[in-house]
């Protein structure tokens, strides 16, 4: 990953967590943009770019991947529920991140360099498999954490 500027942009992104300690402040105001249709519009654009040859396929399994997203973000959206949208935030913000990172690879990629197209091929279809299990698990509805949340803490303070 070296070779491309996303590499840094990944870099700068994941020492933030370290210099600032958790993140899950960071998700849930990322979420915004993610249920608001920033994210959206952002792979609205890359899709209707021209990726060539086998670039072409990846680009459909992103939009894929992004489809699933917007039926999630749908979901929880309709839920009306902050506690399990907050509750939802990771997954959703995790696949957004990664399908925007992955069209960051295509676009180097079509450079025509094999490596390049190599790692963009790895990253996208394993994240395909990431993304299935994240927005079924956001689509679920499960409540239980969000509805015993004060019990489960008492559990555990004893």
């Amino acid at each position: 990953m070296k070779d491309y500027p996303v590499e840094r942009h990944y870099r700068d992104a994941r020492i933030t967590s370290i210099y600032e300690g958790p993140s899950q402040l960071q998700v849930i105001a990322a979420i915004g943009g993610v249920m608001s249709g920033v994210a959206e519009k952002a792979f609205e654009e890359f899709a209707a770019k021209d990726y060539p040859g086998p670039l072409a396929e990846l680009a459909d399994m992103l939009k894929g991947v992004t489809g699933r997203l917007a039926e999630a973000v749908a979901f929880v959206k309709e839920r009306g529920d902050k506690a399990y949208t907050d509750y939802q935030a990771r997954r959703l913000v995790d696949v957004a991140m990664e399908a925007y990172i992955g069209y960051l690879f295509l676009d180097e990629a079509k450079d025509g360099l094999h490596h390049r197209d190599m790692i963009a091929r790895k990253w996208i279809t394993d994240l395909v498999a990431r993304s299935k299990m994240l927005c079924e698990v956001a689509m679920a509805g499960d409540t239980t954490i969000t509805e015993n949340y004060v019990s489960l803490l008492s559990d555990r303070t004893g």
